[in-house]
């Protein structure tokens, strides 16, 4: 019943073939198409620029490819390489390799269309451009089906080519995984497609399920074109395995849908008919069938093949002969070029005499001078160590002094001279212990200070808050920074941490500019009753006269800097020391 349906319905459609109604639509040029390249022309030609062009003679080709005027197309793609050739790579530069030679025929050119799609889908690699990659992988894929299913003399011809299976397979999944990647509806309904077409030349029924996912894909994108060869290879599959009405009925949904269609697409056009032409002499009707050939015959006219493949020839002989024209200047340029390469290599070489002798000198001179440097190196070391030991002698004889007092204060007084030669002590060491002989690290320096004096002066339950920056001084410049640490922590140490139920000790140090900061804060009683614009000397925690606080002073003006007390709050809020000095 469904065949005898299917006879009706082409006899209805041979009637109206009869009647002079087209059988597909006018395959014409886009004028939207055409009027886009011409703009993108004018701009080109306008600014000079040879990359736009490029662009421009890409979309003139492909609007002739999609109507089958494949020797105007192949001109510009062409040219269209040659001119994006000169910029940045791009996606047009790619396409065109993959578009050229479309048309041309499938035993003259297989290999050149091989080493296209392989330079296109190096161009898209480079580009990131995942549908790109995998419509190349499409193109590739049929490629290999060219040669090892319809053309095994091809496949003599072709080297270097890896096992056949395998390599298709492995092509397929590569353009469903990059058109996945790109989220490219169309590609991964080409791989179904690959895969339903490679199927169906083993007679592997697997491929009607392919093609129902491929046909379902093209479909939710809207694709007129790709949908109707989908149908078309579906109904030759049916064909194959002889279900005519099946067949039939897929050459007949295809033809509604072009039938629907105001503008034709050359390869959509032709594969419809040729599929069509294979049914009708199945089915035995062959009115239909020489009609639907007379059809295909003024396609296959379109193409002009004998023509286009000279034309593509002789494109491809002017192209190399360009580069054999660019190779022959090169070399006359070389070759006039050589005298004075060979004067400018003899005189190159005697520079290069002279400055290996140079080098050896300079070498000989630098080898000394480590040497020396080295010696001097070890001698400020040996200072250092020698001036650290003597202030440890002198601290030493000072304690022993100080055990033979009786007067409290006078013993006050020389632990406070100890703790200052220690801080000196500590400079030494760390010059001579150091990387740089001649510069110490504050942020390792001055809280190395205030755990002597912390020890010394058994303070246990103050953790000091650091807050520092590395900064290399030079000894004249660290000796007054070390001395006035030791002065501020040994006043915090007497006067605010015993008024304190949770003592608290901070220390700032950082560089700002060409200014050194350094802020040193307590959380003691501060200090009360005093009036801040009088001198520095006059801020002392006591009444007393001590040396303290003009040791402070005195290391000011030595760093050539400005140093105040801050009293945060009267009697409350801590006392703060601030410094400021160049580097």
């Amino acid at each position: 019943m469904r065949t005898t349906v299917s006879f009706v319905a082409a006899f209805i459609f041979l009637i109206n073939e009869l009647n002079g109604q087209s059988l597909f639509p006018e395959l014409k040029l886009d004028p939207a198409g055409i009027r886009k390249a011409q703009n993108m022309e004018s701009k080109a030609l306008a600014a000079n620029d040879s990359f736009l062009l490029g662009k421009a003679l890409f979309l003139y080709g492909d609007t002739y490819r999609k109507v089958g005027n494949f020797s105007r197309a192949n001109e510009y793609f062409l040219k269209a390489i040659r001119a994006l050739k000169t910029g940045n790579e791009s996606y047009e530069l790619a396409m065109s390799y993959l578009y050229l030679n479309e048309g041309v025929l499938i035993s003259l050119k297989s290999r050149e269309d091989y080493q296209n799609a392989c330079t296109a889908l190096d161009i898209f690699s480079r580009l990131k451009h995942n549908s790109g990659i995998a419509l190349a992988y499409n193109y590739i894929t049929s490629f290999y089906k060219r040669i090892w299913i319809w053309n095994d003399e091809e496949l003599k011809l072709t080297p270097k080519i890896p096992a056949r299976s395998d390599t298709i397979f492995r092509c397929i999944d590569a353009i469903t995984f990059h058109g996945a990647l790109a989220k490219d509806t169309s590609m991964m309904a080409e791989a179904h497609l690959q895969r339903a077409d490679y199927y169906r030349h083993f007679n592997d029924k697997r491929a009607i399920t392919e093609f129902d996912k491929a046909y379902k894909l093209f479909a939710s994108k809207g694709d007129d074109n790709a949908v109707v060869h989908t149908l078309c290879h579906k109904s030759a599959a049916f064909l194959k395995f002889q279900d005519l009405p099946n067949a039939i009925a897929c050459i007949e949904l295809a033809e509604r849908l072009i039938s629907l269609k105001e503008s034709g697409d050359y390869w959509t056009s032709t594969h419809f008919i040729e599929v069509q032409t294979e049914i009708f002499e199945a089915a035995k009707l062959w009115k239909r069938a020489y009609q639907a050939s007379r059809n295909l015959s003024n396609l296959y006219a379109l193409r002009r093949t004998g023509d286009r493949d000279n034309l593509i020839q002789s494109f491809y002989i002017k192209e190399e002969a360009e580069k054999k024209e660019i190779e022959l200047v090169t070399q006359k340029a070389e070759l006039g070029k050589a005298k004075v390469q060979r004067n400018l290599t003899i005189a190159i070489g005697a520079l290069l005499l002279l400055a290996v002798i140079t080098t050896l000198i300079f070498y000989f001179l630098y080898k000394k001078n480590r040497q020396i440097s080295a010696k001097n190196q070890d001698l400020v070391r040996e200072q250092n160590h020698r001036v650290k030991n003597n202030l440890q002698v002198i601290a030493s004889l000072l304690s022993l002094q100080a055990d033979q007092l009786d007067d409290g204060t006078a013993r006050r007084m020389i632990d406070e001279s100890l703790l200052r030669i220690e801080s000196m002590a500590i400079l030494h060491r760390r010059l001579y212990d150091g990387e740089r002989l001649a510069e110490v690290d504050l942020a390792d320096f001055i809280p190395e200070i205030i755990q002597s004096v912390f020890e010394t002066l058994g303070v246990k339950n103050v953790n000091p808050e650091y807050k520092m920056s590395s900064i290399f001084l030079g000894a004249d410049k660290a000796t007054p920074v070390g001395l006035i640490i030791n002065e501020l922590a040994t006043n915090a140490c007497k006067y605010a941490f015993p008024h304190s139920d949770h003592p608290e000790f901070s220390i700032s140090c950082m560089e700002i500019g060409q200014d050194i900061e350094l802020t040193v804060s307590d959380n003691g009683p501060g200090m009360s009753g005093v009036n801040m614009s009088v001198p520095l000397k006059s801020l002392l925690k006591t009444n007393e006269s001590t040396f303290g606080m003009p040791l402070i002073q005195s290391q000011i003006i030595q760093l050539n800097g400005k140093g105040r007390f801050i009293v945060e709050s009267e009697g409350l809020g801590g006392t703060s020391f601030r410094l400021a000095f160049k580097r």
